[in-house]
């Protein structure tokens, strides 16, 4: 079964170069980027490749992302970037 989208959905784009200098920190990390959808609860809508720094920066790919799914097109919408140590178990240690 299908959904109806408006006429324009994902007509808008947004695009993120993502890097973090993080002290001390040579294990793998990842980035998330969450949408904003009632105080102080925000939905996961991306997550990057897992990486390590090279000569001390954290450098994720560059992302371009739909406004509809980033932010539901409303230019002034919240979003959330969180910085994940990234734990083989799959217990991430969130870093920031």
């Amino acid at each position: 079964m299908g959904t109806e989208k408006k006429a324009n959905f994902g007509s808008m784009e947004a695009t993120f170069g993502m890097q973090a200098t993080i002290g001390g920190q040579s294990d793998f990390m990842f980035v998330t980027i969450n949408r904003f959808r009632s105080p102080g609860k925000y939905r996961p809508v991306y997550k990057s490749e897992c990486k390590t720094p090279s000569a001390g920066v954290f450098e994720w790919t560059t992302l371009t992302i739909d406004t509809d799914t980033l932010a539901n097109a409303d230019d002034h919408m919240e979003i959330l970037f969180q910085i994940w140590l990234h734990k083989t178990n799959g217990n991430h240690k969130k870093v920031s």
